[in-house]
Parts: C-alpha cells; structure tokens; sequence
C-alpha cells in the first residue's frame, strides 16, 4: 500500500473518530442539560455550522482562526460542565447554575455565532458572484531583498535574542508581570509589540520573500518563526504564544501545498515538525518553572522544579478546555441585571488603567488579584460575546459580531491584494483573531488593529521599494 493511501486511510479514522466523540458528548448533553433542549440544540449545531464555514473556498485565515478560538471558548466547556459539572476556573461573578441563567447564556453565544456565520455566507456568495481568485504570488521578492538577505536575516535574529532577553529582565510584556523598567516617549509599546507579535509578523515577510528566491531554501527559513516562538512565549511567560506564533505556518503550508511542496522535501518536513514538537514541549515546561519561580513563594521545604511538576499535573488536563475565552465572561454578564446601553457605552470606553476597578472585573468577582498590585496584574478576560451582551440585547450581539467579523474579512482582503503573503495572513489571522475573542479592553482591542494596518501598510511599501529608492533613502538619512 502507498504512503498517499495509508495517509488517506488514516484521515478518515481520525474524522470518524472525532465525529463519534463528539456525537458521544453531544447525546449526554441532552441527558443533562437542565434548561431547554431546544436551546441547546440550537447551540450545538450554532457552534458545528461555525466550524464548517471554514473550509468552504474561497478559505479565509482570519474567519478560520476566529471560529475557531469562538468554538473552543463556548462548545467544549459548555459540553464538558453540562455533561460533569467539573468547575470554572475563571470567575462567572452571580452566576448560580439555574436552567434560565444557562439558556441565556447559550442564546448569547448562538447569536455571536450567528454573526459570524452570516458575514462570512456573504463573503462566500459575493466571491461567487464575482469568481474571483486571489491575485498570484509575485516571482520576486523586493528588488533589495537578495542583495541585504544575509544581513537582515542575521539582524533580525539578533534582534530576536537580544529584545526578548531584555523583555525577560524588564517586564515589558510579560503575563502578569508589571513592566520593571518605563521607557522615555512611551518606548514600552514598541518593544512590547515587537514581542507580541512584531517580530512574527516581520519574520513571515522574511519566509514568503525566500521562498520567492530563484533557489529557495523555505525549510531552513521555516526555522526561524519557531526559534522566535520559543524566545517570545519563555520570555513573556506566555503558554498561548508559542502556538500562536507556529501554527499559522503549518496551516499555510497544508492550505498552499501543492504549490510548496517542490520547495520541501519530505526529511526536512519532518526534521521541521520534529523541532516544532520538542521545542514546544521546553517552552511549556520553560514557562510553568518560571512562573512558580516569579509569581509564587516557594517555602524552604519545597523546591521550584517540584511546585513546576505539582502544578503542571494539575493544570495541563485542564488547559485543554479551561484556558479558552468565551463561555464565563458570557455567563458573568448574562447574570448582571444592569444592562443596557449606558452599560455597553461604559465598557467600550473603559480604561484598561481601571484594572481590577472595572465594571467586568467587579461583576466577574475575580478571586485571583494580587496581592502586590505594584508587581502583578491578574485579570479575568470577556470576550467579545460578553462585551456585546452588555448591551442587554441579542440582536446587538449578533450584529456587532457580523461588524466585526465583517472588518475581519475585509483586513485579510487588503493583506492578499497589497502583500499576497500566506504566511503573514495567517499570522495576522491568528493574532487578531485571539486578541477580538479574548477583548476585555475594547480600546486595546482598537490599538491592536491599528497596530497591524501600520505594519501591513509598512510591509506593503517595502514590497514596493527598489534598489536605488533605498539608496537615495540611506543618503538622505546619512545626510
């Protein structure tokens, strides 16, 4: 038997295998389930059509990532303390359980879906309509780029080291971690959005433009997003990060195969994916030592690897369903009895100074602040269902998501027509993605998109630049 045909025989086990154990949960769901079995129907095939959307063509990253980050925040959970009623770890503030206060909830989070949902139907049958294609990949790279390639792989890698090293000493984007150090002219941000997703963005124009040299070598470049992946998430004591800044990848290269394959051969695919694996597997360790080390007190009878070990075998089981946003900030606001539009008006212009003085944190009750507030901040993240649902009403939860979802799709438009980059749209698919389906502070959620317009219209323009533009641009700045 062929290798292509044991592959296909394996991938129809692994479907059949997912779709009997999601059949399995969704049937003791009903068992369960102490509010309208109406609702929760509504809600399972809600949240299994919001997956489905994503694979019809024309595929969009952002839709893809936003779906599915939505579904791990509401379906597993949902299922998982439907069918065990095992526990949240985040804060659901008044929530008491009863069979009302859970299918308001659930109606909540069918009309973000269906929001979703329904801006990407248009999307799907406007490029019916037009039959269009995405515009082809450009056969160069920049006009400068295979001159300064060497240099600038190796500043960039440099840079990499040495800004994450220093984030690591002064704080300036770590989890929980008060920034040590305050930069003149608000230099913080920069360096903290270099961190968090500048160097990945910057590193996924650096793959797309080797892999458009005469002899490309992208498994070698491919190298390079998951060394940054490592530096980021150990350094700003992120368990997401990694993830975040590698999977993308692997979704550009199964979407764009048949176009990449002739640049891989098949030993370095899995040299690449073998690195991907162990260097994940020293990133979560990385980051739980660290974390006992800088936010616990560890007595003189224990020891921090051992705390590292105890709290690993604890929460790893439950980062799995738990660490996703979505179902508690739905189910904390779901409660609140003030809503409405004074209150949607207050949380949209909250300021992320508040902290733990802001109208979510208050009516989630969080029970995890510091106790040194000069050192840590801890917070309990929305989402963007419960940010909308502030509002008192479905029909602008339903709404707001086909905005958002709608600003979304027409973003990733402007990446494939101005930069025809894969891999940065993926990467940006999946940073604004998370970022909207963990919003708490909707002005940092506004920052974040600004953010990625600037570098998108940065990227843009290099694209563009010629030899003797840089030039003229270098003896400009010599002058």
């Amino acid at each position: 038997m062929s290798v292509n045909k044991v592959l296909g025989a394996l991938k129809i086990l692994l479907v059949m295998a997912i779709a009997a154990i999601v059949g399995t949960l969704i049937a003791a769901t009903f068992q369960h389930y102490s509010g309208s079995a109406l609702t929760l129907a509504a809600f399972h095939i809600s949240y299994l059509l919001l997956l489905g959307l994503a694979f019809p063509r024309p595929r969009l990253y952002f839709y893809t990532f936003l779906a599915g980050f939505l579904f791990l925040g509401f379906w597993p959970k949902a299922a998982i303390q439907t069918i065990w009623n095992v526990g949240f770890i985040d804060p659901v503030g008044s929530f008491a359980g009863s069979a009302a206060e859970w299918d308001a909830a659930l109606w909540a989070a069918i009309a973000g879906a269906g929001g979703v949902m329904v801006a990407r139907l248009i999307h799907l049958a406007l490029a019916g309509r037009r039959n269009e294609s995405p515009p082809e990949t450009p056969q160069l790279p920049p006009d400068w780029y295979p001159r300064y390639r060497r240099w600038i792989w190796s500043a960039t890698l440099i840079l990499v080291v040495v800004v994450n090293g220093l984030n690591f000493h002064f704080s300036f984007f770590q989890i929980g971690v008060n920034p040590k150090l305050i930069l003149p002219f608000r230099l913080n941000v920069p360096v903290a959005w270099l961190v968090n997703v500048g160097f990945a963005f910057w590193i996924s124009a650096l793959v797309h433009w080797e892999r458009l040299m005469p002899k490309p070598s992208l498994a070698r470049a491919l190298v390079a997003p998951i060394v940054e992946a490592f530096f980021s998430s150990v350094c700003a004591l992120s368990r997401l990060t990694y993830l975040l800044h590698t999977l993308p990848y692997w979704l550009a290269l199964w979407e764009k195969w048949v176009a990449l394959r002739g640049q891989m051969a098949k030993r370095n695919l899995g040299l690449l994916f073998a690195t991907f694996i162990i260097l994940f597997v020293i990133s979560i360790y990385a980051v739980f030592w660290l974390r006992i080390n800088i936010y616990y007190y560890v007595p003189p009878t224990d020891s921090v690897t051992t705390q590292a070990h105890r709290t690993m075998a604890f929460q790893l089981p439950h980062l799995f369903v738990q660490r996703w946003v979505g179902l508690e900030g739905t189910l904390v606001v779901g409660a609140a009895t003030d809503r409405g539009t004074d209150r949607l008006a207050e949380v949209l212009t909250t300021d992320p100074a508040e902290g733990a003085l802001s109208l979510y944190q208050r009516l989630a009750k969080v029970h995890f602040l510091s106790e040194n507030p000069d050192k840590f901040t801890f917070l309990a993240n929305a989402g963007i269902v419960a940010i909308l649902l502030f509002s008192g009403s479905l029909a602008v939860v339903f709404l707001g998501m086909v905005f958002v979802t709608a600003l979304m799709i027409t973003t990733e438009t402007c990446i494939t027509r101005l930069l025809a980059n894969d891999f940065f749209r993926a990467m940006a698919g999946a940073s604004l993605a998370n970022v909207v389906a963990q919003t708490t502070f909707p002005y940092l959620t506004l920052i974040f998109f600004l953010q990625l317009c600037v570098a998108i219209a940065f990227l843009a323009w290099l694209q563009r630049l010629k030899v003797t533009d840089l030039r003229a641009l270098l003896l400009r700045r010599g002058a």
